[in-house]
C-alpha cells in the first residue's frame, strides 16, 4: 500500500499539480509544493511528503481506504440518437439529471 501510495504521489507531483494530500489523519491537510520551475525544493518536498507517509503508515482508523469503480458507461455526443448524455454530462430524456 505504501509503495503504490508512493508512487501515485510522485505522479501526481510530477504531473505539476500544487498541492497533494492523502488520506492519513495524522498528516493533516494538503501538501502545497513549489512550482514545477524551483525543482530542487520541489523534489525535496515530494520525498519529504512521501517519507511522513512512510512514517505514518496505515495504523487502524487512522486512514481511510477505498475505491471507486464505475459499474456501467454511458455515451456522451452531440445528438439524443446516438448518446445517453450531452456535452455536460446531462441525461438527454431526464432534465437535470447528469451522470
Amino acid at each position: 500500500m505504501l509503495d503504490g501510495l508512493e508512487k501515485a504521489i510522485r505522479i501526481a507531483a510530477a504531473s505539476g499539480v500544487e498541492a497533494v494530500g492523502t488520506t492519513q489523519t495524522a498528516l493533516g491537510t494538503l501538501r502545497v509544493l513549489p512550482p514545477m520551475s524551483m525543482v530542487e525544493a520541489r523534489a525535496a518536498a515530494v520525498d519529504g511528503l512521501v517519507a511522513d507517509v512512510r512514517c505514518d503508515g496505515f495504523p487502524l482508523y487512522s486512514a481511510g481506504l477505498y475505491s471507486a469503480r464505475q459499474m456501467g458507461t454511458c455515451k456522451m455526443g452531440s445528438s439524443a440518437q446516438t448518446s445517453v448524455v450531452n456535452a455536460d454530462g446531462q441525461n438527454w430524456e431526464v432534465s437535470g439529471l447528469f451522470v
